[in-house]
Order: structure tokens, then C-alpha cells, then sequence
């Protein structure tokens, strides 16, 4: 795809466009398929451990995507937050702490693509990358972030100051950095 003809189809099919604290802007299409634009400027309120509510496949068509995957077990390091990140919602936690056991870290390439299932917990960081997400049916109401502090219990990753004008300012050089 080009980068105009990729620009022009988010514009015209989107349905949202918004910051994600973990680091990117993402662009949902609709409730399967989604964009995610990364770059080492935008920032990262959260890098947290988390799984998701459904199961994906991630595809890098720029760039490149690093993944760290962990084994939870039960501990002592983290609290597990609910997390409920919608209007009107608030997290909670479960009473078991865990720990998170490094198992991998994996460098995925321009046109890799991965698959992940609502049971597995990652980190994912890219200094520059683009990648459609096409995700399964829900299967959990909630994911599980796994936070060190407290403190952290009401932390919210789509807060930001950024304007939507702005989203796609940033999404339009992203896509056409070489």
C-alpha cells in the first residue's frame, strides 16, 4: 500500500483516533481491525505487563516491534489491576499478587506477523513502527495489568493533551519516514 492510499483509507474509515499510554496512536477501524503507530517521541505514560480481552494477530508494515513475554506465577511483585478504562468505570485489583517471569524478548521485522492469546501477558516497545492489529472476538470483559505501586490503580492510557488534528499530523510522518 502507499502512503497515500494507506493515509486516505484511515481517514476515510475510521472510527476513532487516539493516544494509547503505551506508547502509540492507534486508529481502530472498526471492532476487529486496528492501526497502531509508534514512534520513540510520543510518550509512554505506562509500559506495564498486560494481556488483553481477546485473542490477535499483530502485522508490522513499518518498521519494527519489540515484545517481551512473561510466565506469571503466584508472588509477591505485582498487583493485578482490573483494569476498566472507560467513562464512568474504575479499576480495581485481585487479591493475589503474582510475579512475571521474563521468558523472551522478540524483535518482530517489517511484514512479521505474531499471534497472541488473551492468556499471555507482554510488554511491546518500538522506537518506530506501524502495525495493523486484527483482533478476535472479546473474550473477557476486562484485561489484567500487572502494576508494581498502588498508586498506579487509577492510571488511564488514553489520557492525553494531544488534539485530533495532531494524531494525525504525527500518524502522517510516522507513515512517511524512511
Amino acid at each position: 500500500m502507499t502512503n497515500e492510499n494507506l493515509i486516505d483509507y484511515l481517514i476515510k474509515n475510521h472510527i476513532i483516533i487516539q493516544y494509547f499510554g503505551l506508547g502509540f496512536i492507534q486508529i481502530k477501524i472498526n471492532e476487529h481491525k486496528r492501526f497502531h503507530f509508534y514512534h520513540k517521541d510520543i510518550l509512554a505514560t505506562t509500559d506495564d505487563i498486560h494481556n488483553h480481552t481477546y485473542d490477535f494477530k499483530s502485522t508490522i508494515l513499518r518498521g519494527t516491534l519489540t515484545e517481551r513475554l512473561y510466565l506469571i506465577s503466584n508472588g509477591n511483585d505485582y498487583y493485578q489491576k482490573i483494569s476498566n478504562c472507560k467513562l464512568g468505570s474504575t479499576n480495581s485489583i485481585l487479591e493475589n499478587k503474582v510475579n512475571a517471569n521474563l521468558i523472551c524478548e522478540i524483535t518482530h521485522l517489517q511484514n512479521d506477523s505474531y499471534h497472541r492469546k488473551t492468556t499471555e501477558y507482554h510488554t511491546v516497545y518500538s522506537d518506530y513502527g506501524v502495525t495493523m492489529l486484527e483482533r478476535g472476538n472479546k473474550l473477557n470483559d476486562t484485561a489484567i495489568i500487572l502494576i508494581k505501586n498502588l498508586d498506579e490503580l487509577h492510571t488511564c492510557p488514553f489520557k492525553n493533551n494531544y488534539t485530533i488534528p495532531q494524531l494525525w499530523e504525527i500518524v502522517n510522518d510516522i507513515w512517511n519516514m524512511k
